[in-house]
């Protein structure tokens, strides 16, 4: 049902009707939310439906780009300009999340390790915890971007809302990069520390 949304608010972006577009791509997204604690509660989680949401999604965020960028090819900067801001939110946008899936993969999880080991004594700032909440808040790229669209569709149009998705993803990624940089360093550091004195000879107290 979601990615029938989705498809058809790609379809309508296509030919230029916007609201009733908007209102699919929130349908799409709301489904896209609700459709793992349904299959949970109904005991019908399956590895198959999570394979198959994640392909979906996709497939339905390439549709979505391609709607919006033939929207857009009638504008005054023609198809030429709404083709590249097209390929650029897009670019973006799927950069984006691979930045994202492989920084869970590579170091949130010796990340978390780390810091069970640190054991409680380990406090933050005030400020670093806003910050690590803002940015877990947006991290979302998926509900970020829509809202971006959104906006961007109401009030400029197609290329207004590529142009706005394109300039958002090239930030995002650049902080995806960036932090994922920050924490393999900090990680790095760490693990040189606990094998510098893992290696330390054992000093006997001879009295």
């Amino acid at each position: 049902m979601g990615f029938g949304c989705g498809i058809g608010a790609a379809a309508l972006l296509a030919s230029g009707i916007i609201v009733p577009a908007l209102v699919l791509l929130h349908a799409s997204m709301l489904l896209d939310y609700v459709d793992g604690e349904v299959a949970r509660l109904r005991n019908e989680a399956s590895l198959h439906g999570a394979w198959l949401e994640v392909g979906l999604d996709k497939i339905q965020a390439v549709f979505l780009f391609a709607g919006l960028s033939v929207g857009a090819a009638g504008t005054e900067g023609g198809a030429a300009v709404a083709w590249a801001w097209g390929f650029g939110a897009m670019s973006a946008f799927f950069l984006n999340s691979t930045f994202k899936v492989h920084r869970n993969r590579m170091i949130k999880t010796p990340l978390a390790e780390m810091r069970t080991r640190a054991g409680p004594q380990r406090t933050d700032s005030t400020l670093k915890v806003w910050v690590v909440a803002a940015w877990r808040e947006t991290a979302s790229a998926y509900v970020v971007w829509l809202w971006i669209l959104s906006i961007a569709l109401l009030i400029g149009g197609p290329l207004t809302a590529l142009q706005a998705g394109a300039i958002y993803g090239s930030i995002r990624c650049l902080l995806e990069l960036l932090v994922g940089d920050w924490r393999a360093r900090s990680i790095d550091r760490a693990r040189t520390r606990v094998a510098a004195q893992s290696a330390e000879p054992t000093q006997l107290q001879v009295g």
